[in-house]
């Protein structure tokens, strides 16, 4: 073969790699941000070398070059656009949106974040251009952080340049049955209440709007005390740094721990990034009460589900539960008493959502450093492993209109493992995706995270407790459509006493960003669990389509390494019984 027919070869290859790429411009432009970031590229020339931009995406990410990583998240877009490329796994979408929310500016942020929904929803039909503010009708595949758009603004308003985010004015939904007001029905005692004084404050000294307060105190003073009536479930050895009760992770010891362990087996996530998990102060101490300690009322108008406009397989439940009932959640978690959780802060970015709730800029500033400055904190929590007197009535009360059956599993209850949250003025939880949980119990008297072994949850079950604060919707972000003006939309859920908003998360349907907005005025309760289902069980062993989990364990580490690993013996000696069976 003569030298020129090589030279005409290589060179055909060549080009058809840079065209599956994106074109020259695009290959050009990668191995600029790959020569940038340190990182090596596969040989372009080899057409058998398919390129992933997932890992560099994440390189960039961890690089906080926030330009390289936009334009890479667009080369992502087109790829899939052209069948070429994979929807990134949850692990990395959960990753990026974190690290997005790092970005200096919510200009930044929003362009990122709006990049890492569009390739987080995949390859979607072409939309027409809007001329105007959305409908909310989108398919909620994703989210950011606030920002100091008003509400409705376009881009006319603004000069004529676009704008990070548009606000939608909140969505609350109907009243509940039996309700003289936008709530849930108030038995004759939690009516009273509210004539009752509003001196009360709470166990960290922040002052919630009266309404709580009283009814709190009337709690107290109908059912007496909550002291003594609780105790702390011991946390196994195995767990300790990890934070099970919380949020992911925990003090830096433990977390200097688990990134050697890391280390030493090589832990990567699904596009080969280091699972390493950011420090917070220390596990949540978890609670248990005695039988009954809770009085649900037996005779209460039925709970209705309606369906969130916005978010695609969200709903709220509303009137689930009285206002009298919230009081005595909320007095006995009091009682307990709240641990400030840093991963719930501002951090770096939170300047966009502090702007978009009305906290000034040197306001968002302080906490960015750590809640310290102008009262901005993070979410104080509390962690209550709920008993079936406790759990049971109000699951009996909605379980009917939950989905029945979730991604191939049947429902299977709820995680009894509540986290409660106080959000004082100031406090946001950032933009995030939700992971998934397995159901967590007692065994043997033991407590597990993973009691059951065969289901894992596929909704959140978000519980609104009071309402009368300022801000602190709960707002989900959807890629603005074309042409808007904008480029996010921001779609809230105003939270009502009593409801409860149920969506899917984890790998679900979407990855759904989603943030708990500022708390402006007064204090926030809410509890987060999750809806359960049952995995189906795979002919090889394992389960079929199980949820990617929002932290793994060191024990269920552990176990799952010695479960493939006694398959893959058993495979070997069923293939040695095949080979004596034919001779």
């Amino acid at each position: 073969m003569g030298k020129t027919l090589v030279k005409q070869r290589k060179k055909a290859a060549k080009l058809a790699q840079e065209s599956q790429n994106g074109g020259p411009a695009a290959g050009s432009l990668l191995a600029a941000i790959a020569k940038r970031l340190k990182y090596k590229l596969p040989n372009l020339a080899n057409a058998k070398k398919k390129l992933k931009l997932v890992p560099i995406i994440s390189e960039a990410m961890n690089a906080r070059a926030w330009e390289d990583a936009a334009q890479l998240l667009e080369m992502l877009e087109k790829q899939q656009s052209e069948g070429l490329a994979e929807v990134p796994k949850l692990g990395a979408i959960m990753r990026w949106v974190r690290a997005a929310d790092l970005a200096g500016t919510e200009a930044v942020a929003a362009k990122l974040l709006a990049g890492i929904m569009r390739v987080a929803a995949g390859p979607q039909p072409a939309a027409p251009a809007a001329g105007g503010a959305s409908t909310g009708s989108g398919n909620g595949s994703g989210a950011v952080p606030s920002t100091s758009a008003p509400e409705g603004a376009d881009g006319a308003a603004t000069g004529g340049g676009a704008i990070p985010v548009r606000r939608l004015p909140p969505w609350r939904p109907p009243p509940a049955a039996g309700s003289t007001e936008d709530g849930a029905p108030a038995s004759t005692s939690t009516r009273a209440s509210t004539r009752a004084s509003a001196a009360t404050v709470t166990s960290n000294g922040a002052t919630p709007n009266a309404r709580t307060v009283a009814s709190i105190s009337a709690a107290r003073s109908t059912f007496g005390s909550y002291a003594g009536r609780f105790g702390v479930v011991p946390l196994p050895a195995e767990y300790a740094g990890t934070n099970a009760n919380g949020s992911i992770m925990t003090n830096a010891a433990a977390a200097t721990a688990a990134a050697a362990a890391a280390a030493q087996d090589g832990s990567k996530g699904a596009d080969g990034a280091a699972t390493l998990l950011p420090n917070v102060a220390k596990d949540l101490t978890m609670f248990c009460t005695e039988p009954d300690t809770v009085k649900w009322e037996q005779e209460r108008p039925a709970a209705t589900r309606v369906e969130v406009p916005f978010v695609t397989g969200a709903f709220v439940l509303v009137g689930a539960l009285s206002r009298e009932e919230c009081a005595q959640i909320m007095a006995c978690a009091e009682e307990m008493g709240y641990t400030v959780d840093p991963d719930y802060t501002f951090s770096a970015a939170a300047r966009a959502a502090a702007a978009g709730s009305g906290l000034s800029d040197a306001s968002s500033s302080a906490a960015r450093n750590g809640g310290s400055g102008g009262g901005e904190r993070g979410a104080a929590g509390c962690v209550w492993l709920a008993d079936e007197s406790l759990q049971g009535p109000l699951y009996a009360r909605i379980a009917h209109l939950l989905p029945q059956r979730l991604c191939g599993g049947d429902l299977a209850g709820l995680n009894c493992r509540w986290r409660l949250y106080r959000y004082d003025k100031g406090a946001v939880y950032r933009p995030h995706v939700d992971g998934a949980w397995p159901g967590s119990g007692l065994k043997d008297g033991r407590y597990e995270f993973d009691a059951y072994g065969d289901r894992w949850s596929r909704l959140t079950f978000l519980v609104y407790l009071n309402d009368d604060f300022e801000g602190g919707a709960t707002t989900f972000y959807t890629p603005a459509q074309p042409g808007s003006g904008a480029c996010l939309e921001a779609h809230s859920v105003r939270p009502v006493a009593g409801n409860i908003l149920v969506f899917p998360h984890g790998d679900t349907m979407g990855s759904l960003v989603h943030e708990g907005a500022a708390v402006t005025q007064g204090a926030k309760y809410v509890i987060r669990t999750e809806v359960l289902y049952k995995l189906e069980k795979c002919d090889k062993g394992g389960w079929v389509d199980a949820p990617q989990p929002a932290i793994q364990m060191p024990a269920a580490k552990a176990a799952a390494g010695k479960q493939q690993q006694q398959q893959q013996q058993q495979q070997q000696q069923q293939q040695a019984n095949n080979r004596r069976v034919q001779k």
